[in-house]
C-alpha cells in the first residue's frame, strides 16, 4: 500500500472540476483508492505521459476524458505525489 500526498494544485483543480459533479467526485475517489492499493492496477491504465507544466509523469484514468497525474514520492518508496487532475483533451487538457 502507498501513502498519497495530495498537492494543493490537485486539491484546487479537483474541487473546481467536481464541484457540481457527484459522479466525477465518486470516480476520482475510487481512482485514488486504487492508486493507494496498487498504482499499476490494470483498470487505471497507468502510463507515462509528458504534461504541459510538470514534465514526464504518470497518468491514470478516472473517467472517459479525466486523468490523474502523479509520480513516485522523492523521499519514500511507498509514497505517491498526486500532482494534477484534468482532461485528456479539451479546455481542461493537461497533456502536452
Amino acid at each position: 500500500m502507498f501513502s498519497l500526498n495530495l498537492t494543493e494544485n490537485f486539491k484546487q483543480k479537483f474541487e473546481r472540476l467536481a464541484k457540481n459533479n457527484a459522479v466525477l467526485r465518486k470516480k476520482t475517489e475510487k481512482t485514488l483508492l486504487l492508486l493507494f492499493r496498487n498504482p499499476l492496477y490494470n483498470s487505471l491504465k497507468t502510463h507515462k505521459v509528458e504534461t504541459k507544466k510538470i514534465g514526464v509523469k504518470f497518468s491514470s484514468v478516472v473517467s472517459g476524458d479525466i486523468r490523474i497525474i502523479w509520480d513516485y514520492g522523492k523521499f519514500g518508496v511507498f509514497i505517491l505525489d498526486i500532482l494534477d487532475i484534468g482532461g485528456h483533451s479539451g479546455k481542461n487538457k493537461i497533456y502536452k
